[in-house]
C-alpha cells in the first residue's frame, strides 16, 4: 500500500521557510509567532502538495477562574488530534494539547489555534529562533479554593418523657391505691379513695368484720331484678360476699342502700370491688 503522505510531509518541510516572531504581547512584554504568521505560510504549501489537515477534539476540560485583578477568566484545555491526509488516502496523525483563557466566548477558540500552531511547528519542524508561549495575552489567574462542606448540626435530644405521677397511698395499710377498669371505663386511683377513703382490700377487710344479720321474710312476692341488681347479685356470690356486706358498703361509701340510686361512677366503683375480691377469693 502506497504511503505518500510521508514523502509529501518531506516536501512541505523543504519549502516552509522560517517564522518570525513578528507579533507582540503589549502586557506582558515580549514578541512570539501568531496563528496568523503559521497559516500564511503554510497554506500555500499545503495546497501546493495537496495535503489536508482535518482536526478532532478528543478531550475538552473548561472551568471559571478569577486572575490577581479580581476579573473573571474562562479556561479551556483541549486534547485535539490533527490528521495529515495524502491524496492517495494515506496519513499522519498529531495528537496536541491546547490552553486558553478569555474573558468572554474565546477560550476554546484560542486553546484551537494554539493546538494547531504546535501541531504544525512539530510535525513539520518549523524552524524558530527560540520556543515560548505563542499566545497573543497571558492571564496569571489564580484558582477557587473549593468551598468547604458544611457539616450538618447535631440533632438536639428529645426531651425526656416526664414521669408518670405517684398513685395516692391507704390511709390505713400505707400502700399504693390501684384503679380499677369497669366495662372498658377507667376509673382511677383518686377517684377509689375519695369514694371509699381507702384501698380495695382494706375496705373488704372492714365489710367482712361485720356480722351478717338475717334478711326478714316477705309475704308479697319480689319485684323483678333490675339489671344492675342481677349484676351485682351475680358478682357477690362468686365473690364469696354477702347481700348485707354490699349494702354496709353502699351506705358507708355512697350513704346509699339499694343499687339502682348509684350513679355511673359509684355502680362502677361497686362492681370493680366485687370483681377485685373474685380475684382474690379465686386465688
Amino acid at each position: 500500500m502506497s504511503q505518500e503522505i510521508y514523502s509529501l510531509i518531506s516536501a512541505c518541510m523543504n519549502d516552509i521557510e522560517a517564522i518570525g516572531k513578528d507579533s507582540r504581547n503589549t502586557k506582558q512584554g515580549y514578541n512570539f509567532r501568531g496563528i496568523d504568521a503559521v497559516y500564511n505560510a503554510l497554506q500555500p504549501v499545503l495546497s501546493k502538495h495537496k495535503v489536508l489537515v482535518v482536526p478532532e477534539v478528543i478531550d475538552q476540560r473548561r472551568e471559571d477562574v478569577t486572575n490577581q485583578n479580581g476579573t473573571q477568566l474562562h479556561y479551556s484545555i483541549l486534547t485535539v488530534k490533527y490528521t495529515f491526509y495524502a491524496p492517495d488516502g494515506s496519513s499522519v496523525s498529531a495528537v496536541v494539547v491546547g490552553e486558553g483563557m478569555d474573558t468572554g466566548d474565546k477560550a476554546s477558540n484560542k486553546a484551537m489555534s494554539v493546538a494547531f500552531k504546535y501541531a504544525c511547528f512539530q510535525v513539520f519542524c518549523i524552524p524558530t529562533d527560540e520556543m515560548v508561549d505563542p499566545d497573543s495575552e497571558s492571564h496569571e489567574a489564580k484558582r477557587k479554593a473549593p468551598a468547604a462542606q458544611k457539616k450538618p448540626a447535631a440533632k438536639k435530644p428529645a426531651p425526656p418523657d416526664p414521669e408518670p405521677p405517684e398513685p395516692p397511698t391507704c390511709p390505713i395499710c400505707g400502700k399504693p391505691v390501684n384503679g380499677a377498669i369497669k366495662d372498658k371505663k377507667q376509673i382511677s386511683p383518686e377517684e377509689v379513695l375519695k369514694k371509699l377513703g381507702c384501698c380495695y382490700k382494706c375496705h373488704q377487710s372492714k365489710s367482712a368484720k361485720k356480722n351478717e344479720k338475717p334478711a326478714p321474710p316477705s309475704e308479697q312476692p319480689p319485684p323483678p331484678k333490675s339489671p344492675r341488681q342481677l349484676e351485682v347479685i351475680k358478682l357477690k356470690h362468686e365473690a364469696g360476699i354477702t347481700g348485707e356486706q354490699v349494702v354496709e358498703f353502699m351506705q358507708d361509701n355512697f350513704e346509699k342502700s339499694k343499687v339502682d340510686d348509684l350513679d355511673e361512677t359509684e355502680y362502677d366503683i361497686l362492681c370493680a370491688m366485687l370483681m377485685q375480691s373474685r380475684q382474690e377469693e379465686s386465688q
